[in-house]
């Protein structure tokens, strides 16, 4: 059938080079016996085919087959960051940009033997299943140093074999995101620990906050942490709730301002560690006062006391991501409400960081 000419993710003109009939060669490992594969050529680079059968599922489509073209643009780090994510996109089958966007819970080990953390919560993975899934890449890293107790330098090492692992032995060569709890000190072994949340708000200095946070990211940084699980903004309402004790109190105006020096403090100018504004939005007025319970209350009253907080940290303090909360709203639950993490927090506020899901949010959906 006729196509039409692709171009390669620089936007050069991709000039056809060769082309077989499936029809007329022997069997290929992964392709029916059909359609055309077909080669191309630009700038005396030529643009052909990886066989492995992942490439060709992506390829398939309901009339044949169509180009796919592997440029070693992504490789290249002279050009923008924009061309290069266009050309890794494009290499990327629908089972690894799955595995980009999923986060496993492990317990590292220097030799590679990794753990899975199994629980009533998270639910369970054999390890049969983990190296399965685990050739695909992955997206996040949970807590490897924070959800065991491990010397740092053991704990990294550890890391830094899972790490190896993803850049030498998966096709695309990724490396994931590490992330660990910090709201009031990175929650790693021999990390500084500082006084509650709440402590924070009652000092009544944001330029103290700053400092505690820069603290804070310093010794994430070291350990290969690349997002901080913090600062919580939900706005204190019924002390029953047990979370309380993680919110800056009961004002929003005062939290959004210390909430927005700690993620300036942490980030730094580079934004080179991920501060993450949680628990998006009105986590802390649940129903009877019950974490996990909906939450009732309109409009108005969710924009003036719940959302000002995080729009202030989003707008001033350029947050790099945005944790949702496991509760809903008028029957919404945050983790699918296109109002709030779309209409307001992209379109309205400009907010062009990660949006991470709190742990098992998105199983909640449906489960």
């Amino acid at each position: 059938r006729d196509l039409a000419y692709p171009h390669s993710a620089s936007g050069n003109p991709l000039y056809l080079l060769a082309q077989i009939n499936l029809a007329e060669v022997p069997a290929l490992p992964g392709f029916p016996n059909r359609g055309l594969l077909q080669f191309f050529i630009a700038n005396d680079e030529v643009y052909g085919f990886d066989f492995e059968r992942s490439v060709a599922e992506k390829m398939a489509d309901p009339d044949g087959y169509r180009v796919v073209y592997h440029p070693q643009i992504v490789a290249d780090a002279a050009l923008p960051v924009a061309e290069r994510v266009a050309d890794l996109l494009s290499r990327m089958t629908l089972a690894e940009k799955i595995a980009q966007m999923h986060a496993f819970w492990l317990l590292l080990s220097e030799d590679g033997n990794h753990k899975v953390r199994s629980d009533a919560f998270i639910g369970h993975s054999d390890q049969e299943k983990l190296q399965q899934m685990l050739k695909n890449g992955l997206g996040q890293i949970t807590r490897p140093l924070g959800s065991h107790s491990v010397d740092p330098r053991q704990g990294v090492r550890a890391l830094n074999r899972l790490q190896k692992f993803l850049v030498e032995e998966t096709r695309l060569g990724i490396p994931a995101m590490s992330h660990e709890e910090c709201l009031v000190g990175l929650m790693a072994r021999g990390g500084t620990l500082f006084p509650s949340a709440l402590a924070f708000g009652a000092t009544w200095n944001p330029a103290l906050i700053e400092r505690v946070g820069k603290v804070i990211g310093d010794e994430a940084r070291s350990i290969g942490c690349h997002q901080g699980l913090a600062p919580v903004l939900d706005v204190s309402r019924d002390v029953r709730w047990g979370r309380t004790e993680e919110t800056f109190g009961e004002d929003p105006y005062l939290i959004g301002v210390m909430a927005t020096k700690y993620v300036q403090g942490l980030q730094g100018e580079k934004r080179d560690l991920l501060a993450t504004l949680k628990h998006y939005v009105g986590h802390s007025f649940s129903e009877g006062a019950r974490n996990h319970a909906p939450v009732h209350l309109g409009w108005r009253e969710l924009n003036d006391t719940f959302l000002l907080p995080f729009e202030m940290a989003v707008k001033g303090g350029n947050a790099g991501s945005v944790m949702p909360a496991y509760h809903d709203i008028d029957n919404e639950p945050c983790h699918a409400s296109h109002h709030l993490l779309t209409t307001v927090l992209r379109e309205q506020w400009g907010f062009d960081g990660l949006v991470v899901a709190d742990y098992i949010g998105v199983s909640l959906l449906y489960q």
